[in-house]
């Protein structure tokens, strides 16, 4: 017991070490949320593998992975852009969030309509109405509240997104546990009609917790048009290259596969509660240290990536050995889960080594060369998906995943130096242009 101490003592302080008491006690919160989040998707996802077999649930994957894709653009990057302005610009919440809300709304709005309109095309294997409630479940009513989530975090309220976080996970896990109790045959449009009203009933407490008002509607501006569209290219292709897999497996009516890998996926997402913790309780403070600089914004992402792959690692080998316990408690259906599990878990590992380099090259106004990465990223991702997922299913997918994230991760921290050492050299690209706007 005393080496066991001893060790978890050597690693607090080390981790201390590597960042501030601040940031910690905010990483503590986010991680009360992420868990707590973490806790109700379990039990949601459990829910639905009883609800749904491997080939329905596979469909509502990837259903979900082309919303996920379309969410940023449809939003035009107006959480991202609200963290900005109000972290690194200091814009008031009120009119941030005013102005965001009346862009996710709209956007989502119309990008629901033209999903609609172009079913047949894109994803047949849904159906219309299905579709229709989804995107309003994905595209607005998720929309908004995402919003209000980056708005605890820009201001460092980290307490409020974790009770944001647990309560729609709490809320979409008792519309499940309804839906199991009185529903003998489940379409996949109820299923639908229960996200929208979890989210939709959870974005509007938020917003009347933050603001304690429902905030006034203001139109979007050209600005808001120059500075969202780059935000919400890069991180709509970043979704893309993240659901391509579940939607090209159901898009290729490969969707047994697709149910497996999205259940596998899904649970392997465990390991990535450390590196979401510590981004989100840090997130402010990334945004205010790279609109200062881009060493100091370097500097305090090495530190957060070395704390953060550390615990990623431990919790991927986690996921790795408990595999065949966590399959048990789904459906027989399910059983090829924990090989794909084993395949996964190694994956969060390289996430959590880019994703503080990447959100540092946003914070200091250098976004136009992370969406660059993203989208070299994502090809490859696209490209090996398509190449390999005819002949080899789900494991094919797997494969394109590592490809594309090693090259993500060598090339973000790549260009993070590279923007370094311009600064010290005085060459470092204009930022003063976008951040008076």
């Amino acid at each position: 017991i005393r080496p066991f101490f001893r060790t978890a003592s050597t690693v607090v302080e080390r981790t201390r070490s590597l960042v501030s008491k601040q940031v910690l006690h905010q990483t503590g919160w986010s991680l009360v949320g992420e868990v707590g989040r973490l806790l109700t998707q379990i039990v949601v996802f459990v829910i639905l593998t009883y609800l749904f077999d491997p080939s329905e649930y596979g469909v509502l994957i990837g259903t979900l992975g082309l919303l996920m894709f379309l969410q940023p653009y449809a939003g035009l990057g107006a959480t991202h852009l609200l963290l900005q302005r109000v972290a690194g610009d200091n814009w008031s919440l009120e009119r941030a969030i005013g102005q965001g809300t009346t862009i996710s709304v709209m956007g989502g709005t119309a990008v629901t309509l033209a999903l609609v309109g172009l079913q047949p095309l894109i994803l047949p294997q849904v159906d219309r109405l299905s579709l229709a409630i989804l995107g309003g479940s994905e595209l607005i009513a998720m929309a908004v509240l995402e919003l209000v989530i980056f708005a605890a975090l820009a201001t460092e309220r980290l307490r409020a997104m974790a009770m944001l976080r647990i309560g729609h996970g709490a809320a979409r896990a008792f519309a499940g546990l309804i839906l199991l109790a009185f529903v003998d045959t489940l379409e996949l449009w109820m299923w639908a009609v229960a996200a929208t009203v979890a989210a939709s009933v959870v974005a509007m407490i938020g917003l009347l917790a933050m603001t304690t008002q429902i905030p006034r509607p203001i139109s979007p501006t050209r600005e808001d048009v120059t500075e969202g569209v780059p935000l919400s290219l890069g991180f709509g292709i970043s979704m893309f290259s993240a659901s391509t897999d579940t939607f090209l497996l159901v898009r290729l009516d490969q969707v047994f596969d697709a149910g497996i890998y999205g259940a596998a996926n899904r649970v392997v997402g465990i390991a990535r509660l450390p590196a979401r913790a510590l981004l989100f309780g840090s997130t402010a403070r990334l945004y205010a240290a790279g609109a200062r600089s881009v060493r100091e914004g370097r500097d305090m992402a090495l530190r957060a990536t070395i704390v953060a792959t550390g615990f990623t690692g431990i919790a991927a080998l986690v996921m790795l050995l408990a595999a065949d316990l966590v399959v048990a408690m789904l459906p027989a259906d399910y059983a090829d889960s924990a090989e794909a599990m084993r395949w996964l878990s190694l994956l969060p590992v390289l996430g959590s080594a880019s994703i503080f380099a990447g959100t540092m090259l946003t914070a200091a106004r250098l976004h136009k060369y992370r969406v660059a990465l993203i989208s070299l990223s994502a090809s490859v991702n696209v490209g090996l998906n398509i190449l390999l997922i005819p002949d080899h299913g789900w494991q094919g997918a797997v494969a394109a995943s590592f490809v594309s994230a090693m090259v993500h991760a060598v090339g973000v921290w790549t260009m993070l130096q590279y923007f370094v050492r311009a600064e010290q050299r005085g060459t470092l690209p204009d930022r003063n242009q976008q951040k008076s706007r």
